[in-house]
């Protein structure tokens, strides 16, 4: 990106120059014209780089986003899984112990 901003503001710095000399203008002035053709395409450049790249880190972070709360919902499955399957567990085993002192008490 740098560049593509170094290089769209030398052209324009070349263009004013090339301008300045068609029309015969003094050396000051090409220099001076040139020199605000090169820090203004600059400095434009410079923050349509900034608005581009805060526009994918938008899109960055959104992704990000939507992949941390779908390993969240996915960890939270697997929680209600294993909580589910503990419980099961846990009515099976009492249900084991209630035949086996049901099956001493005979």
């Amino acid at each position: 990106m740098k560049k593509i901003v170094n290089t769209t503001a030398l052209s324009a710095a070349f263009a004013a120059v090339c301008f300045a000399l068609i029309r015969d203008y003094g050396i000051l002035a090409t220099l001076k014209r040139a020199a605000i053709a090169y820090f203004a395409f600059y400095a434009l450049g410079a923050v349509l780089v900034m608005v581009f790249r805060a526009g994918i880190q938008d899109d960055w972070i959104r992704e990000d986003w939507g992949r941390q709360r779908a390993m969240m919902d996915a960890d939270l499955q697997r929680r209600k899984d294993e909580d589910a399957a503990r419980v099961e567990e846990k009515k099976r085993r009492k249900a084991e112990r209630q035949k086996q002192l049901v099956g001493k008490e005979n």
